[in-house]
């Protein structure tokens, strides 16, 4: 599909892309250099309030008062105690080239 860059460098969105992705007024298009010369990658970026629907429901399956940092700060916290048993060496490695 093709479109014309106008005099003021403005661009129309051809209408089957538009209605593909669902593009409304209001709505930005991200624009970045491709790895050719002569390519241009665009990224749809929806106005707030699709962003907020599209995250409605998002977190649903956490209960009310559930810390869910406190929960991932165990589940790591236990990963890493499973990683230092299974060391026969008993030297526990950070992931980050440091030895303890």
């Amino acid at each position: 599909m093709e479109s014309t860059v106008t005099t003021k460098n403005m661009v129309s969105i051809p209408q089957a892309l538009s209605r593909h992705f669902g593009i409304e007024p209001g709505w930005k298009l991200d624009w970045k250099p491709g790895d050719k010369p002569d390519e241009i990658i665009v990224k749809v970026i929806p106005d707030r309030a699709e962003r907020g629907r599209r995250l409605m429901g998002q977190g649903s399956d956490l209960k009310a008062g559930q810390d869910a940092v406190a929960g991932l700060v165990a589940e790591r916290k236990s990963e890493l105690e499973a990683e230092y048993a299974a060391e026969p060496s008993g030297v526990y490695k950070t992931g980050h080239g440091t030895e303890t």
